[in-house]
């Protein structure tokens, strides 16, 4: 038999207030009890969750959505070691506009930067910052986010929750959004997925910069299509005029190849960044202050 969760309101907690979720935990450095600052909200948090190109979930839409935008989400992992590890993933946020009668924070489940909480019964963790103040206390904010990779069916659990965009107007409540800075990074990041879904037998294929086989850095030609399930690519220099010492053939690591340079080169097109919203304006970025 499961055990009944034990949850708090959000809309029955004071906006600026600290609460306590749970107590002390046993055998940590830090002492004191688990706290989620709460912030001043006017009702309505902005609930994001994120979708990670080419999968189906960057294609959502649903009449409750806010607001999306294109931008490339930071992954950590870590080494045997201990040493972190970063990863890049081209993706999309999507925007709820999320009554808080509707959520609820998890009593005795220390989050420790990953708030958990329920909405409409569905469970989800709040990604915010944290630290040892008075225990442990993580700051939750008005525009909070979840998780970068949902599927369709996820998020269009999440925006049944949601407000739509006529209604937020109504009620006075809407947001802006900047125009995405990183949009040659998002280009570079999304290229390789759709270079690798595009491969075919001779598809044109240029080294990165300070990458070079015998003095040049392309163009080169996919040997095999199946290469492009490998974490490097068997790659032919057709016009190759060199020694038994440097022989036609080079392979080369995803980490190697200009995929920007090979979509361009097999008329492959990557799209921009994109952001939209139904809530407030889209500015440019230099408008930022």
């Amino acid at each position: 038999m499961e055990t009944a969760v034990e949850t708090v309101k959000l809309s029955d907690l004071t906006p600026g207030s600290t609460v306590v979720l749970a107590g002390p935990e046993e055998g940590k450095d830090y002492q004191g009890n688990y706290n989620v600052e709460i912030p001043e909200h006017k009702g309505f948090l902005v609930v994001m969750g994120g979708a990670c190109y080419p999968k189906a979930g960057t294609r959502f839409d649903h009449p409750n959505l806010a607001a999306a935008a294109d931008k490339v989400f930071e992954t950590r992992a870590y080494w045997p070691d201990g040493r972190k590890k970063w990863y890049c993933h081209a993706g999309r946020d999507f925007y709820f506009v999320v009554p808080v009668e509707r959520i609820e924070l998890v009593k005795n489940d220390r989050g420790y930067s990953y708030i958990p909480a329920l909405i409409d019964g569905t469970p989800y963790r709040f990604s915010v910052s944290g630290g040892t103040h008075n225990g442990w206390t993580d700051w939750l904010r008005v525009q909070v986010h979840t998780h970068i990779d949902y599927s369709q069916k996820k998020l269009r659990k999440l925006a049944e929750s949601a407000l739509p965009p006529a209604e937020c107007k109504e009620r006075g409540f809407g947001f802006d959004l900047f125009e995405y800075d990183r949009k040659d990074d998002f280009k570079g990041v999304l290229a390789p997925f759709l270079c690798r879904k595009a491969a075919k037998k001779d598809l044109e294929v240029h080294l990165g910069y300070g990458y070079k086989y015998g003095e040049k850095s392309g163009p080169f030609y996919l040997t095999d299509p199946e290469e492009r399930k490998r974490r490097s690519w068997l790659l032919e220099d057709k016009n190759h005029q060199g020694s038994t010492w440097t022989p036609s053939r080079v392979r080369a690591t995803w980490n190697q190849i200009d995929w920007k340079k090979t979509a361009e080169a097999n008329g492959i097109e990557v799209p921009e960044a994109t952001t939209i919203n139904r809530v407030g304006a889209v500015k440019p970025r230099e408008e930022d202050d």
